[in-house]
């Protein structure tokens, strides 16, 4: 099992290279339908292990479409 706060960290790294490295862009972040939206701000660390582990890797494209 991998510990809750590399779980946080790879989270936040995914989001902060999707906001085109503005950590101000995550909070405001509108892609909704991205299965880390909910996590992003660090909550909900319960599932955060499994949505990692089943996440689809989209292309950059995909997730900037919102």
């Amino acid at each position: 099992m991998v510990p809750k706060a590399d779980l946080w960290k790879a989270i936040r790294s995914m989001c902060i290279d999707c906001s085109n490295h503005q950590p101000k862009e995550i909070r405001l972040c509108p892609i909704r339908r991205c299965p880390l939206w909910p996590y992003r701000m660090g909550r909900r660390g319960i599932r955060a292990e499994t949505v990692l582990q089943t996440m689809p890797i989209l292309p950059k494209t995909d997730r900037l479409a919102g």
